[in-house]
Order: C-alpha cells, then sequence, then structure tokens
C-alpha cells in the first residue's frame, strides 16, 4: 500500500520561529509511514500539489479552501480557518449556539478592549480608557478591521482548553503577571486547570456544532462563570509541552492518520 502524502503548509516569514514544531510533525509523520512536506503559502497556493491530506498553519481560509475543492483534507477545514481568524464571524456562530461572551460595545463607551478582528497572540489587543487611548491604538492597527468589546470582571486571566477530534486534550490557565493580556507569548505564566461539568459541557457544545480538527478555545471569567473570547485556529503549544507531558504533535498526527486511512488505500 502507497505511502500516504501530507503538505504542511506555513507562511514563510513564520517558518523559522516554528522550526521545532515543524520537525515535530514531520517526526510523527514519518512514524507512522506517512510521507509529510513542508511548503510555503505561496508555493502551495500558486503551484497545487497532489496530497491526501495538508496541515493548514497560515490563518488563510483560501489555503484550505483551494485544496478541498480537489477533494483534498484540510486539517483544519477552511470553516474554522476563516471564522477562527475574524473575531466578528467567531462571534456571529458563538451567538447562534447560545454560548455567554462578552458584548461588543461603541467607540465612546469607555473602558473596553479594542482588538483587531484578525489578530493573535495578544499583540492586537488594546485597553482604552479614554479618546486618547483609541486614537493611539487606532494608529497601530492601520486599516485593520477591529472591534470593540466590555472588560470582563477578572483581568489578566483566562483559561485556554486545547481541543482534538471532538475531545478535550487539555486545559491550562493563563495569567497576565501583571499584563491585563495574559497570552503566554507575553510572558504570562500558565498552570493545569481542571474543568468542572458545567465546564466542560460548555466546551463540547462548541466543539460539537463547529468540529475544529485541533485548535484552542479561549475564555474569560467573568462573574465568576466562563465566557467565551476566542477560537485560535493556528494555536501555539509550547505552553502545553511546557506545563505537560503531552506530545500533541504525534497526537495530531495520530488523528490524521486515522482520518486519512482510508481515503485512496
Amino acid at each position: 500500500m502507497p505511502r500516504k502524502r501530507g503538505l504542511l503548509i506555513y507562511n514563510k516569514e513564520e517558518k523559522e520561529i516554528n522550526k521545532a514544531f515543524i520537525k515535530m510533525l514531520i517526526d510523527a509523520a514519518n512514524k507512522r509511514e506517512i510521507d509529510l512536506r513542508y511548503l510555503d503559502k505561496e508555493e502551495a497556493l500558486e503551484n497545487p500539489f497532489e496530497a491526501d491530506f495538508i496541515i493548514n498553519r497560515t490563518r488563510d481560509y483560501k489555503v484550505a479552501e483551494q485544496y478541498e475543492k480537489r477533494k483534498i483534507l484540510a486539517f483544519n477545514s477552511s470553516f474554522i480557518n476563516r471564522i477562527g481568524n475574524d473575531k466578528y464571524l467567531t462571534y456571529q456562530e458563538i451567538e447562534k449556539l447560545h454560548i455567554p461572551y462578552l458584548p461588543l460595545v461603541g467607540e465612546s463607551d469607555y473602558p473596553y478592549v479594542l482588538k483587531s478582528r484578525s489578530g493573535h497572540g495578544g499583540k492586537e489587543v488594546f485597553l482604552i480608557k479614554n479618546k486618547e487611548d483609541l486614537q493611539i491604538a487606532k494608529a497601530k492597527l492601520k486599516d485593520q478591521a477591529y472591534l470593540c468589546q466590555s472588560i470582563a470582571q477578572t483581568l489578566g486571566k483566562d483559561l485556554r482548553v486545547y481541543v482534538m477530534g471532538g475531545k478535550i486534550i487539555q486545559a491550562l490557565l493563563r495569567d497576565g503577571n501583571g499584563d491585563f493580556r495574559s497570552n503566554y507569548g507575553l510572558h504570562g505564566k500558565a498552570s493545569i486547570y481542571n474543568l468542572n461539568k458545567e465546564e466542560e459541557a460548555l466546551v463540547f457544545k462548541i466543539i460539537k456544532a463547529l468540529k475544529p480538527d485541533y485548535a484552542g478555545i479561549d475564555f474569560l471569567f467573568h462573574q465568576n462563570k466562563l465566557v467565551f473570547n476566542e477560537i485560535e485556529d493556528v494555536v501555539g503549544a509550547r505552553m502545553l509541552y511546557e506545563q505537560t507531558n503531552l506530545n500533541i504533535a504525534d497526537l495530531y498526527l495520530e488523528y490524521i492518520g486515522g482520518k486519512i486511512h482510508d481515503i485512496r488505500s
């Protein structure tokens, strides 16, 4: 039986910072006799390759969409790529599920959090207390679309839940260590978090409806309950590797291997 073939696609400028995870994914594929080839986004779009599946780590839904049109499996799907990288579209989907999230507000409804619709890693998120803060944030975002959102009761803490194939892999509590943003990449701290039954049910409601292959679902703490914040389509794994013994790259290729088992066999 011929080996299955996959494409691992990243933005060219992100290749170096992700080289360790890229190697881990390729090694995990080799262990399962799957050929996984790295491609830059431009090459993947300009000259589509034959493959059984792609792993799209570009945040661009058009990459997955192009391969899906050729009946090639994309992890994540173009649907998750699209809503996971546009917070406004994410909230539209979450609202359909009647899941709580912090309401959007107007630009003069100080204080609030302003964030770009397509941002990730907390780098395009601003605490707005007055008109001057707003002007500074807009200047930094330039022409990017953004939204304004009311502030969580508990600032500087959030919860990331890693999910894969309809299962909860691990929940981690993130603390901003003095910053109102709790992102690990911004020098935040992380620790293991045990979800209660109500919180688990909330996560399962999301993953059952949206069906991400591998993603991070982030929640804020408001009035002693979890409220939805965002879906990380291209979720980082450094926090997971540092806080647990899980090998998420290996788990991901095990999951993908199961999904492609009957394709072109």
